[in-house]
């Protein structure tokens, strides 16, 4: 029973105590109603929660129509994490490659001064004479004679 309010003046509407307690017992019905559907909601969620985790356990998940379904996108899923994987297997494989590679090519250049510096050190004039000694061979002298052609 909605008593008609007066619309047509809303300047000369005054509310009256009876308006208000109407007002108010509606708002407390609708509150009333709206529990009711949130206390249902949460108590099927529950259930439907229950019943997806019963499904997943049982295995029963994977035959039913709507996952059947979605098997070609689960399996283009699985094929990209399997390419991923690997594609971090090779990855790691070519840092470590590089890796080994700047230490050898570290080695090899300490190696190059070490043998260029060894090469100046045979190539000097007294060294060669030193070394040529072994074999009875002497360093001269006299400086060389320079034979002109006439």
């Amino acid at each position: 029973m909605e008593e008609k309010i007066n619309t047509e003046k809303p300047e000369n509407f005054i509310p009256t105590l009876e308006d208000i307690e109407g007002r108010k017992k509606a708002a407390e019905n609708l509150a009333k109603n709206n529990s009711n559907k949130i206390s249902k909601k949460n108590q099927t969620s529950s259930l439907n929660i229950a019943k997806l985790l019963t499904n997943i356990f049982n295995g029963t998940f994977l035959t039913s129509e709507r996952s059947v379904k979605q098997w070609p996108f689960v399996v283009f899923l699985a094929l990209i994490g399997m390419f991923y994987i690997a594609n971090s297997y090779v990855a790691e494989k070519k840092v470590r490659k590089i890796e080994q590679l700047s230490k050898e090519l570290k080695d090899l250049h300490s190696q190059y001064i070490t043998s260029k510096a060894e090469i100046m050190f045979y190539t000097k004039q007294s060294e060669i004479a030193k070394l040529s000694e072994k074999y009875g061979m002497i360093e001269t002298k006299e400086a060389p004679h320079k034979i002109l052609m006439k």
